[in-house]
């Protein structure tokens, strides 16, 4: 319900809205456990029948006759209504073996065939097979007192997926009219295809030194086709999407996890360390033919991610500055930026790796543990930046309030040639609409680089024989603060923050976002007895 004056909602409105979803599953396990002498074996062959089924009813009316009155009965306007049952099933067989030799080599075999209702009939089939294997060395080798356990690991695997119901066939929707329907504004295509993803993955870990030092490296590379996915098309079609395939998506990354305990003394003193890195490349391969962008996600101000054949997964596109051959800004007559005519990209949202690091103290009951985040790389734009600077708001708009502001760049003169820059702007018309006016992506965006000490604990672990003496099994309290601090270049704001849009996170946008939290508190831990 919305009350008569709201900004989206001037005359009032109110709905509702009934959602039921449904979903049953039948399956059929049956499973043989053997060893044979030096060998391990576990097989196992399985079927799976999912129906889900989701039904709508909707009756919304934008005007309400009495204010604050919020029933049916005081909706003065033609309501909108809208019903929607779907059905949804999956039929899937699959099988996987587990077989292991002398406790140092183990192979894992699984295949899977589904069969989905909401794929044409001759394309509703997808096989997908895995398989790992991993070896463990320090079963089979005796690496000294150096090596206490070291696996290595490599898997493949390929993925299948369908869609949603009523992605296939023309159907009619209840139009606004009584007894009257329309078409939808979704163009479905009856040759879809399963989307299918390969992925590789290969993976080292191991204990060293008594169990001080611990790694785990992970790389991984998947290929993801044929992706089902949502196009803009011509009105004039009488449609404004349609269902396509799209094309191939590849990520690669790679993953390490340190872990070490440094300094272990004899009184009881210990120290203990942990590193996790991260780093995630998305790129788009191709696209459906005659598709040369698709649009991601929308944030504020005009800008979208996009995906386009040779780019990345979270590339951001927007207005721009228009710059010469040499880079500089181009400034026009009145001594404002010059915007690009072509909508450019500014940067990815991505960051280049995650580091996050853990430390850890304890000495005769008193501990102390710190967690860090640290990222690197990639772009946020900050509609707080452009909302600020057009109210004189943020002090990044106190230049030029009594002497007005020369843009650093160059204009075009009567000849055609750049010339050093030199008209003086005021203060209202450079931060208003001009220099970093909203829809100017790269004004308003920054590099997303942060350092945050996410928690940080210290605290006091009660002797074990005086727990006892109380009933307890152990007893310890702390002071517990999170969100501490945060180091960072990008003004006034988070540079975690995410956009939201229709009720989806966009990453890489925000839209005037309050402060983030930062808590403080006392933490008291007791456990007790059976």
């Amino acid at each position: 319900r919305r009350p008569i004056g709201s900004q989206r909602f001037p005359d009032g409105m109110y709905r509702e809205q009934n959602i039921t979803f449904r979903e049953i599953n039948t399956d059929f396990l049956l499973s043989y456990n053997k060893r044979f002498n030096d060998f391990s074996t576990v097989v196992s062959v399985g079927a799976n029948r999912m129906t889900q089924t989701t039904s709508e009813n909707l009756i919304e009316g934008r005007g309400l006759a009495i204010p604050a009155i919020y029933t049916l009965g005081n909706i003065n306007v033609q309501p909108i209504l809208n019903r929607f049952n779907g059905e949804k099933r999956i039929n899937s067989v699959y099988a996987f073996a587990n077989l292991g030799y002398k406790d140092f080599l183990y192979l894992d075999l699984t295949v899977r065939n589904d069969w989905s209702s909401t794929l044409p009939r001759e394309n509703n089939a997808y096989f997908y097979p895995a398989a790992s294997l991993s070896f463990i060395p320090s079963e089979l080798i005796n690496f000294g007192r150096a090596v206490d356990y070291l696996k290595v690991r490599f898997n493949v695997a390929r993925v299948g997926n369908d869609t949603d119901p009523f992605q296939l066939t023309r159907t009619y929707q209840f139009a606004t009219l009584p007894n009257s329907v329309t078409n939808p504004s979704l163009l479905p295509y009856a040759n879809l295809r399963p989307v299918q993803t390969d992925s590789y993955e290969f993976g080292l870990k191991g204990n060293l030194f008594k169990n001080r030092l611990g790694f785990d490296f992970t790389y991984y590379n998947t290929k993801s086709k044929d992706q089902i996915i949502s196009a803009g098309i011509s009105e004039a079609s009488g449609f404004s999407s349609t269902v396509i395939n799209a094309g191939e998506i590849e990520s690669e990354g790679i993953e390490l996890a340190l872990n070490a305990t440094p300094v272990r003394m004899e009184n009881g003193f210990q120290w203990d360390v942990g590193v996790n890195f991260t780093r995630n490349r998305s790129y788009v391969n191709e696209l459906a033919p005659g598709i040369e962008t698709f649009i991601v996600g929308f944030g504020p101000a005009g800008a979208t991610v996009e995906a386009r054949p040779a780019g990345r997964m979270g590339d951001i596109y927007g207005e721009v500055f228009l710059r010469n051959p040499e880079g500089e800004i181009v400034f026009d007559e009145n001594g404002l930026p010059v915007i690009d005519p072509e909508r450019k990209t500014i940067g990815n949202y991505n960051p280049d790796y995650l580091v996050g690091l853990t430390t850890g103290f304890q000495f005769k009951g008193f501990f102390a543990n710190a967690v860090l985040d640290i990222r690197r790389g990639g772009i946020i734009y900050s509609y707080t930046n452009a909302i600020g600077a057009e109210s004189g708001l943020l002090t990044h708009s106190l230049p030029g309030r009594e002497t007005g502001l020369v843009g650093d760049g160059v204009a075009l003169n009567a000849e055609g040639d750049y010339i050093p820059n030199e008209t003086n702007v005021s203060p209202e018309t450079w931060y208003y609409g001009g220099f970093y006016r909203r829809s100017n992506i790269e004004a308003n965006s920054f590099a997303a680089d942060f350092m945050k000490l996410r928690e940080l604990s210290v605290g006091y672990r009660l002797p074990q024989p005086f727990a006892k003496k109380l009933g307890l099994n152990n007893l310890s309290i702390a002071f517990v603060g999170h969100n501490v601090a945060l180091w960072t270049d990008v003004p006034n704001i988070d540079p975690e923050a995410h956009a939201l849009n229709g009720g989806t996170l966009v990453p890489g946008f925000e839209v005037t976002q309050l402060p983030s939290a930062q808590s403080f508190g006392v933490k008291l831990n007791a456990g007790f007895y059976n």
